[in-house]
């Protein structure tokens, strides 16, 4: 028996045992076409609890998210975020940065040794300061 395979698949096993987990959350604001949607606010996704701290992969159906704070609709700091549109549910994902005080509707922002991968693919930003 060689051992190339066994040592290999230790490896992997290893590997998988030690990577960050992954979370997904569903956010609908109305609960429309998510029914069973995990958030309606799309602020409280990216900020939910991640204790693995792997990527965060956010489902983003059709409707209008403003923010819950000062900061902006979308504060991710350190955090590997991914937010997609499933283009299967028609309508525009819209991020209104008129419902936050600062007008702001994305704030990126990284430190030293933090992860900071966002992707954001399909959303309309209106009401927005630069």
């Amino acid at each position: 028996m060689s051992r190339v395979p066994v040592l290999a698949t230790c490896l992997a096993l290893l590997t998988a045992a030690t990577a960050p987990a992954a979370v997904t959350w569903f956010v609908d604001d109305d609960l429309a076409e998510y029914p069973e949607a995990d958030y309606t606010n799309l602020t409280h996704a990216v900020n939910a609890e991640n204790p693995d701290g792997g990527t965060i992969t956010i489902w983003l159906a059709p409707g209008v998210y403003g923010g819950i704070s000062s900061v902006g609709v979308l504060s991710i700091s350190g955090k590997d975020v991914d937010i997609l549109v499933d283009e299967v549910i028609p309508g525009e994902r819209i991020i209104d940065g008129s419902q936050t005080t600062s007008g702001w509707g994305l704030v990126l922002t990284s430190f030293e040794g933090q992860a900071a991968n966002v992707s954001i693919d399909g959303l309309t930003f209106r009401n927005c300061d630069p």
